[in-house]
């Protein structure tokens, strides 16, 4: 997660003002692990023993207070959340425990009716509203534009859709690419239509077109506790890999005096 988000950057600069922070961990020469914000959304901690996280948190919060939560590995982010709730009190919140999982070879699938293609502004309308509506069944406090982050996947040709009868009826996308792979994302089938298989050949049809384009694997965040997008996952080929926590932190309290 943090290749993808050193690529994402690199991908879209910070607009002027804007500031992102990147730190890491080192025994001399050698990095241990590191760090990554993005404001608004939460920091992000790359994999780390507990010794080294106090430091971390020293230099993060000396150069980017006050922080607003992390993410991170299993085990990795409760640790980093209860340092920074002993410092600062108040209650940290567990706000979604997900699981890191990795497609590199689709399972044979039965193909329900229709098509798979990239979507088109055509779309708009409809890929719109489930964008909508994805976001608010994730149930993620991120600030997220909407329409301009599909407006973006449009224009780059990296949102797809399952088409029938002429109609889509479920979308996916992917994001984040890396030298080896990329994030599957916006993986959406509004509820008239679930059921179906259509999100499961949408997914696979997303995965095969990135392996056609010289990925190697395709990766994605789900919700653990979520088991009927895991079926769909399970069914295509996707294994975990690791858990994955999203803290979030409570405003801390301006200084005394």
């Amino acid at each position: 997660p943090v290749a993808e988000q050193l690529a994402d950057i690199d991908r879209h600069p910070a607009a002027p003002g804007e500031k992102r922070f990147f730190w890491t961990v080192q025994d001399g020469s050698r990095v241990l692990g590191g760090a990554l914000w993005t404001p608004p959304f939460k920091p992000v901690l790359a994999r780390l023993a507990g010794p080294e996280l106090a430091g971390l948190l020293d230099r993060m919060e000396e150069d980017a207070a006050p922080l607003n939560g992390a993410s991170g590995p299993g085990g990795v982010a409760a640790r980093f959340a209860e340092l920074w709730s002993s410092r600062h009190g108040g209650e940290v919140r567990r706000v979604m425990g997900m699981r890191i999982r990795e497609c590199r070879e689709i399972a044979g699938l039965a193909t329900p009716p229709g098509t798979f293609r990239q979507a088109t502004t055509g779309d708009l309308e409809s890929v719109l509203s489930w964008g909508r509506d994805f976001h608010a069944s994730i149930g993620l406090n991120e600030p997220v534009e909407v329409a301009k982050e599909l407006d973006e996947y449009l224009a780059e040709r990296r949102l797809f859709v399952w088409v029938r009868a002429e109609c889509p009826v479920s979308m996916a996308g992917w994001t984040g690419p890396t030298p080896n792979g990329a994030r599957l994302n916006l993986v959406y089938t509004p509820p008239a239509e679930r059921g179906k298989g259509y999100s499961k050949a949408c997914v696979a049809g997303v995965c095969r077109w990135l392996f056609a384009n010289g990925r190697r694997r395709v990766f994605l965040f789900a919700d653990a506790d979520n088991p009927v997008s895991n079926r769909v996952y399970d069914r295509v080929g996707f294994a975990d890999v690791s858990d994955w926590d999203l803290y979030e932190f409570p405003p801390s309290p301006p200084p005394m005096g």
